[in-house]
């Protein structure tokens, strides 16, 4: 069974409930519904402050997967890396000359038509 309390708030928190009154000078009050465990219920909350909380969840727990899916790339050991190290290398190299193919080949051809020029004067 649910209770209902006022609560003693701040003034500038008075926007998170959505029950509130205030009375003649600094003091302001929070109609609260309690749990039995003695929470306050959701119900309590104003739409606003729910909406900024669920956001906020959710932005944490994106957070969360960006940093379990980092951790999962880098976790390669120690030992795994020097032994992949060569490998890497080697990759490395052979991607570079496979880049430079094209210009070898065009230099080549270009080389034997010079010299095929020659050839016929």
């Amino acid at each position: 069974m649910s209770t209902f309390e006022n609560k003693l708030i701040p003034r500038s928190e008075a926007w998170k409930y959505s029950n509130t009154f205030g009375t003649n000078g600094d003091d302001f009050y929070a109609k609260l519904t309690m749990n039995d465990d003695g929470t306050i219920a959701k119900e309590s909350y104003s739409k606003a402050y729910r909406n900024q909380q669920q956001k906020f969840k959710l932005q944490s727990s994106k957070e969360e997967t960006r940093n379990n899916k980092k951790k999962e790339k880098n976790g390669e050991g120690c030992l795994a890396k020097i032994l992949k190290a060569p490998f890497r290398l080697l990759w490395w190299l052979l991607k570079k000359l496979l880049g430079l193919l094209p210009v070898i080949i065009t230099l080549g051809i270009i080389n034997s038509d010079e010299k095929n020029s020659d050839k016929k004067k």
